[in-house]
């Protein structure tokens, strides 16, 4: 959902719309600048950018394995699901990567 949220920062000159000529006391012309309009602004939610960054990780999954979207998914719910929350599991993980080298 997008909130009207204002204005936040100052009138900026160089965006303004000129408007008619007039004259100052000695005659000289004087041109007037209307108010800025505002800048549209738009915040992103934590769930947005949660789910944003998830969606960064399943294709840099994909890419990586080259594993279907669905396999993917099944692999992040069992992580939500704390499947891999066990000791065991934790030993596992670390002999494979001290195996693999990749630390």
């Amino acid at each position: 959902m997008i909130e009207n949220i204002g204005s936040s920062g100052p009138a900026r000159p160089e965006r303004a719309s000129a408007v008619p000529e007039e004259r100052d006391r000695a005659g000289k012309a004087v041109q007037q600048v209307s108010r800025v309009q505002p800048r549209d602004r738009v915040e992103i939610s934590e769930r947005g950018r949660v789910l944003a960054a998830r969606q960064e990780l399943v294709a840099w999954l994909q890419a990586e394995t080259g594993k279907s979207a669905d396999a993917i998914a099944e692999l992040l719910a069992r992580l939500d699901e704390g499947a891999y929350n066990s000791p065991t599991i934790a030993r596992e993980v670390a002999r494979r990567l001290l195996q693999s080298g990749d630390l």
